[in-house]
């Protein structure tokens, strides 16, 4: 951490970063982490990996089963 950021780095670059997988539980745990242990956070980058998008967004192909993941809940 450097000065009160944290540099989040999505990496599922052959997805293209999407929020499929354990990615959204993943990063709503980071968040959640990060609020209650540590009050010297202002700020958190969130980049991602690979040449083609930082975040596609949802993984269409999981999105398709029709069943939403208990995070889809939690993360706004």
């Amino acid at each position: 951490m450097i000065e009160g950021m944290v540099i989040i780095r999505l990496n599922r670059p052959e997805w293209m970063n999407t929020l499929g997988g354990t990615m959204k539980p993943d990063l709503a745990k980071a968040f959640f982490e990060l609020a209650r242990d540590d009050a010297s956070v202002r700020c958190v980058v969130l980049t991602g990996t690979g040449d083609k998008a930082f975040c596609a967004g949802a993984d269409i192909k999981e999105r398709a089963g029709g069943t939403a993941h208990p995070a889809d809940y939690h993360v706004t």
